[in-house]
């Protein structure tokens, strides 16, 4: 069975705690595991992906249930990613998401580019800012 996606990006709330980076179009959280565009996309490295989304009840989709996943399930804008040199790339032109399952060291991610008629699979460092989206859950308490 197919998974469905929730329509947007995962997003936590942003204080004043938060610092400018270098490059001014984005905010670092104070545990300096996510940032935060001035459009209000999101990066988190993995292991703050996996806390925050536990921390509200939900869950990263598994690399399995990735698998499948066309270019139309990814409705998010462009937001590229941020490398572990602390520089912003991509934006525009990639999205990067994170699953749930881990590689060794590295952990399973998505990548969907601007031309957007194939979603790719690799590994990426868990230290690196990508996008998080949570599963959507079926409601049952309609059943």
């Amino acid at each position: 069975m197919k998974i469905q996606l929730e329509p947007t990006t995962f997003r936590i709330p942003v204080t004043t705690e938060w610092k400018t980076c270098e490059d001014k179009e984005w905010r670092e959280s104070p545990t300096r595991d996510i940032w935060v565009h001035e459009d209000g996309e999101q990066l988190y490295t993995w292991n703050a992906a996996m806390r925050e989304i536990k921390k509200v009840g939900k869950r990263l989709p598994t690399d399995e249930e990735l698998e499948g996943m066309e270019p139309k399930d990814f409705t998010d804008p462009l937001v590229g990613y941020r490398d572990t040199d602390g520089e912003f790339y991509a934006r525009g032109t990639h999205t990067y998401v994170w699953s749930s399952s881990e590689s060794g060291c590295y952990a399973w991610r998505r990548c969907l580019g601007s031309r957007g008629t194939t979603v790719y699979r690799n590994t990426g460092t868990k230290a690196a800012g990508f996008s998080a989206r949570c599963v959507r859950e079926e409601n049952t308490d309609s059943l």
